[in-house]
């Protein structure tokens, strides 16, 4: 992890990984994707195919997933999300937000990584507030009508074959899929 990359990690609380997948990564993981959510099973990934199982120690994003977690890394969960046209998205969340006896502004006890299969124009994108993994605790999400309403969020710009890694405790969003049948 380079010192830019750590910095803006700390600092937003999100880093961006453009070409973490090789096209072959690519073309090898939107064929089980594609298999895994035919046969009802994008909440087993692991199950379906072990090229979900080889993602988790993925050569670009683990070091930088170790080096933000440190020794105790584990899996937790690996699960696929497919956003339909006209799809309503995922409102304004954490992720870490049930999780009791944790100091999540200074924690990275969840740190997501979303893999990108697709480009994500008139697809659902993904939305932060940048800095807001270190907001005190029992801050309250502001309530708005739309995702891209919220004060100072940014869209993340991502496109197929790029990562996302995100700290558990940053506002995160994922806006209307806008696409056509």
């Amino acid at each position: 992890m380079t010192l830019d990359q750590q910095a803006a990690f700390e600092g937003t609380g999100y880093l961006v990984l453009e070409d973490a997948l090789s096209e072959s990564d690519l073309a090898c993981l939107r064929t089980e994707f594609d298999h895994a959510d035919t046969q009802g099973r994008l909440d087993d990934l692991p199950n379906s195919d072990d090229s979900f199982i080889r993602l988790a120690e993925h050569h670009v994003s683990f070091p930088l997933l170790h080096r933000i977690i440190g020794d105790n890394i584990q899996l937790r969960a690996l699960r696929g999300e497919k956003s339909e046209p006209g799809e309503a998205g995922r409102g304004w969340h954490k992720e870490v937000a049930g999780i009791l006896g944790v100091n999540h502004t200074a924690s990275t006890v969840l740190t997501q990584a979303f893999y990108i299969l697709d480009d994500a124009a008139d697809t659902g994108t993904l939305w932060v507030v940048p800095g807001s993994h270190r907001f005190k605790e029992g801050l309250d999400l502001p309530q708005v009508a739309e995702i891209r309403d919220m004060p100072h969020s940014t869209a993340i710009p991502v496109r197929a074959r790029t990562a996302v890694l995100l700290h558990g405790n940053i506002w995160q969003a994922v806006s209307q899929n806008g696409g056509s049948s």
